[in-house]
């Protein structure tokens, strides 16, 4: 990056945030009994976006923790294989619509003016350079290193128990959201025909980071058919493989765009409001038909020559012998060194370790809604029932109330809002309207408090001290802005 281009558009950004107000002052009530009105577990795009918006609505006392690394944060420069992100580049960001920090801003302090419409979609690893820049100049303190291991009800609020450089340690949390991608609040799903006939070091899932030294050579089989399998079989016949087998259970790769509701007018800002016969309906059709596979993953794995496709296959055949994998596919028996596990996520919050001691607690769909026969589908029935404010929602009304103070922003979310919770599409939205529902949770829970200081009459030296202070903060800034 060039930092002197970066330097220059965040002295704009600062000066152009004190004629926003873009920071007011913190109207949260101080709460001795919590170290933090809003804990934000995870410092991806998501966390860094959410803790802004926050900062922005007058709330402070925001902490936001990651277990990853400083610059390792998020999947953009780690776990992550597309080159270009797969979503439109004029799309808010975790900006929220300040221009200065937008991504488009900081592209052209580096590249030049006009640089951004020459770009068809954004750079992934542009991407992270972004977010990380973005951090610095929003201010957003991110406490790197630092793992959830467990939430635990303390009394309208929570109990954390944290871990840094192996020690352990508690800190407390009025409300804790939950924003740390998209196996955050579940797990990556690998198949049983994997994990319950081959030793663990002979597959792998997406989730984890691909290293080149583990395809050269290699014969190579990827499960799955959308996005992440091509993008894996990519990086697996670039990094040396002799040859990578995509292997799927479906007819023919699916080809039509089926989440049409994801755009629909009208219906994607009210999706979380629409009758859950509604939404289950829309969201199995979407799963059932499959997601299509953007055209330039296909095409990055099928330029090579050694790249194979293999449809309705039989994954009941899969076995270990000779230190490979032994598969039948299409009438053939083939041996293969690895197997990438392309096969997406599971959104149950019940195998999720943070989550452990209080996913008993939480609302599946499959306890809300039981659709009619030929709508059946038990994946659907484990996705956590979430609220209209992200919250998780309880299992039986009454047993935990808590949980009002406990928000899901990960795909989790994705059943009963409609959309890919996390990615950037959903961002400008979602995390504005978790941002206020955050908001009016807690002015609302100290409501008594509030009104006492907005009825309470200053006293003359009370006013007094405070024109004063005014007074000698406009000077100071005065001369800040001239200097």
């Amino acid at each position: 990056m060039k930092n002197s281009g970066a330097a220059e558009l965040g002295e704009y950004g600062r000066r152009f945030s004190l004629y926003q107000n873009l920071k007011p002052a913190d109207w949260v009530e101080p709460d001795t009994d919590f170290n933090h009105n809003v804990l934000i577990v995870g410092g991806g795009h998501n966390g860094s976006a959410l803790s802004f918006a926050l900062s922005r609505r007058g709330i402070g006392g925001v902490g936001v923790i990651d277990a990853a690394s400083e610059g390792k944060t998020g999947i953009w420069l780690t776990t992550a294989r597309m080159h270009t992100l797969r979503t439109p580049k004029n799309l808010v960001g975790p900006d929220l619509g300040f221009l200065p920090l937008s991504f488009p801003a900081w592209f052209e302090a580096l590249h030049g003016a006009r640089a951004f419409e020459a770009v068809n979609r954004i750079q992934r690893t542009d991407w992270g350079d972004y977010l990380l820049w973005f951090n610095k100049e929003a201010g957003i303190k991110i406490r790197h290193g630092t793992r959830l291991i467990r939430i635990e009800p303390r009394g309208r609020g929570f109990r954390v128990i944290l871990e840094a450089d192996g020690n352990r340690f508690s800190e407390t949390a009025r409300k804790v959201v939950m924003a740390n991608g998209i196996a955050g609040t579940g797990a990556p799903h690998i198949p049983s025909f994997l994990t319950d006939n081959l030793p663990d070091n002979l597959y792998v899932h997406t989730s984890r980071k691909l290293e080149d030294a583990e395809f050269k050579g290699k014969v190579v089989a990827v499960v799955g058919a959308a996005a992440s399998a091509f993008d894996a079989a990519a990086v697996a016949l670039e990094a040396g493989a002799s040859h990578v087998h995509l292997i799927c259970r479906r007819k023919e790769l699916t080809a039509t765009v089926m989440n049409r509701h994801r755009a629909y007018p009208g219906a994607v800002d009210r999706f979380y409001r629409m009758p859950d016969d509604f939404r289950w309906r829309l969201i199995n059709m979407t799963l059932k038909g499959g997601l299509a596979p953007p055209e330039d993953s296909v095409l990055r794995a099928t330029r090579h020559s050694n790249f194979h496709l293999h449809l309705l296959a039989d994954f009941s055949t899969v076995t270990y012998a000779g230190g490979r994998v032994r598969w039948r596919v299409a009438s053939e028996h083939m041996d293969f060194d690895f197997v990438i596990a392309a096969t997406g996520y599971l959104p149950d919050p019940r195998l999720s370790p943070e989550l452990a001691g209080i996913s008993q607690e939480i609302a599946l769909w499959g306890d809300r809604y039981v659709p009619p026969e030929h709508e059946q589908n038990s994946l659907l029935a484990t996705y956590p029932y979430i609220g209209t404010r992200f919250e998780f929602t309880e299992k039986n009304p009454g047993d935990a109330p808590w949980l009002a103070n406990l928000h899901c922003y990960t795909n989790s979310a994705s059943m009963s809002f409609g959309r890919s919770v996390g990615d950037v599409p959903t961002m400008n939205w979602g995390i504005n309207h978790l941002a206020d529902a955050l908001a009016d949770d807690l002015f609302f829970q100290d409501i008594e408090e509030h009104e006492a200081r907005m009825s309470k009459v200053p006293t003359q030296k009370e006013y007094s001290e405070e024109i004063y202070r005014k007074a000698i903060y406009s000077r100071d800034e005065n001369e800040r802005k001239i200097a």
